[in-house]
């Protein structure tokens, strides 16, 4: 399988989500930078993949080392991870995703902001 195709657009991740939960399944939504992808995001990753589907959502951030479509597809790359949007195409997912751990999503943000800076 390519897991380039796991890349998706707003829309598409949308029509994703809305079919997920119709089929009685939890949808999650984790923002990151991905750059790189260390194995503690890994590990905190398949922790909020657990029970559910799980959307990444690929983040911009100023002085990137790889590029947003390498980011992204580190993210497709992983089994656990069903699909994901990049950064410039993620306006309005607040509305999209009913993120069941938004503590889980601002401590992994804080995270990899703190990882970067090193």
């Amino acid at each position: 399988m390519d897991t380039r195709t796991k890349i998706v657009s707003l829309e598409q991740a949308r029509r994703l989500a809305d079919d997920w939960r119709q089929g009685g399944e939890a949808v999650r939504a984790v923002i990151g930078y991905f750059d790189p992808l260390l194995p503690e995001f890994v590990s905190r990753l398949r922790a909020a993949a657990e029970g559910g589907r799980l959307v990444a959502v690929v983040a911009a951030p100023q002085d990137a080392y790889l590029e947003a479509r390498a980011r992204a597809e580190l993210a497709a790359a992983l089994d656990f991870v069903d699909a994901v949007v990049m950064g410039e195409d993620a306006g309005g997912l607040g509305d999209l995703l009913s993120l069941d751990e938004p503590g889980l999503r601002r401590e992994f943000i804080e995270y990899v902001r703190r990882q970067s800076q090193c």
